[in-house]
């Protein structure tokens, strides 16, 4: 049997392995190792350790370049990356102090005084940090404690710090909640004073201003007849003109529009002027919300009366059943400003909307729905 020391590849731990063995299995953790590759890889003693720990602190210079303990939402991937190197020496090298020193440091321990970290969030492994100790000498020891505590010093200091300001900030604003108190307190004497003072000028002022307001009332009041004497004049006028116009031009100013309603159910409904050969018709349309399509519901050949009311051929005037937003009876009104309404809406002129409702619209199956009678 011939033995020869080797690295574990899973482990890390130095092992020995018979060599005339094809595969020989790791002591420590059981790993299956084949005796001819093992052989080639590197035995223990070749690991450069210094390499390593210069390694470790290049993860840890850059990590202080990073921020990383600034950051505390986002992963310290290049202390962690140090971290993990050191676990693995530490199989490998589990009695040299600086390994397990290495290991102790928290994430600020290069840039404490940066971090201002007052709730102690980062700190020493103790644990890594006592076999650290127990494995240096006397001098080495010296120098861990002597670091350990000039990193809780800092510690200290940043949290006797912050007290003080936070000390400080507490007195500032007691001292601006005293003034501003002082100044609300003189701005209520004032302020009652000038009440005071000016008590006795409202009874006086009030008495004028009703007087200026009533006789602003009257004077609106006349105003606002006087309006509305000229609007009703102008209306009846213009309804005058607009019933003339609508028999001289055989209903061409009502082809083509449309107007909006909605019935007491909250189904919407889309009224059509549509004038074919010498007839005027009234179309209704319906719209499904649910299925976002347009149905043709009713069609009805009607006329202008003399009040300007929209009847049947049989003199009857268009009733609207159970409408939210439009009159009972159809009436053509001027709406005083170039514009038609009808039934107390507006009533619109586009014949590329009505051509493309008439068009869209479909005939639905079985529809008992007819909102004109």
């Amino acid at each position: 049997m011939e033995l020869k020391d080797v690295v574990c590849p899973e482990c890390g731990r130095n092992i020995k392995i018979d060599v005339e063995k094809e595969c020989n299995f790791c002591f420590q953790c059981g790993y299956k190792i084949i005796t001819k590759r093992c052989i080639d890889s590197a035995p223990l003693d070749k690991i450069d350790l210094e390499e390593k720990l210069e390694e470790v602190s290049f993860y840890y210079q850059i990590s202080k370049q990073r921020k990383e303990a600034l950051n505390r939402e986002k992963n310290p991937a290049f202390y962690l990356k140090g971290q993990d190197l050191l676990l693995d020496l530490s199989n490998m090298f589990e009695n040299d102090y600086r390994i397990w020193w290495e290991l102790s440091k928290p994430l600020d321990y290069l840039y404490a005084e940066e971090v201002n970290d007052i709730n102690r969030i980062y700190y020493f492994n103790e644990k890594y940090f006592d076999k650290a100790l127990d494995l240096a000498n006397i001098k080495e020891k010296k120098e861990l404690i002597l670091k350990y505590e000039e990193y809780e010093q800092k510690k200290i200091e940043i949290e006797k710090k912050y007290n003080e300001t936070l000390k400080k900030e507490r007195k500032r604003k007691e001292e601006q909640e005293a003034a501003e108190r002082k100044k609300r307190e003189e701005q209520e004497a004032a302020e009652k004073r000038r009440i005071e003072e000016e008590k006795w000028r409202c009874e006086e002022k009030e008495r004028r201003r009703r007087e200026e307001e009533e006789n602003l009332r009257k004077l609106e009041e006349e105003k606002k007849q006087k309006r509305e004497q000229e609007i009703a004049r102008q209306l009846e006028e213009d309804n005058r003109w607009l019933y003339q116009k609508i028999l001289e031009n055989n209903y061409s100013m009502l082809d083509d529009t449309y107007f909006k309603f909605e019935t007491v159910g909250k189904k919407e409904y889309i009224g059509i002027f549509k004038k074919i050969s010498n007839f005027l018709y009234l179309m209704s349309f319906s719209f499904d919300k649910s299925k976002r399509t347009l149905y043709r519901e009713q069609s009805i050949v009607v006329q202008v009366g003399e009040q300007r009311q929209i009847i049947k051929l049989d003199r009857k005037p268009i009733k609207v059943k159970q409408s939210l937003s439009v009159e009972s009876i159809l009436i053509i009104s001027s709406d005083g400003k170039g514009g038609l309404t009808i039934g107390g809406q507006e009533l619109r002129k586009d014949i590329e909307y009505v051509m493309n409702v008439i068009r869209s619209a479909k005939k639905p199956l079985v529809s008992i729905d007819k909102i004109f009678n």
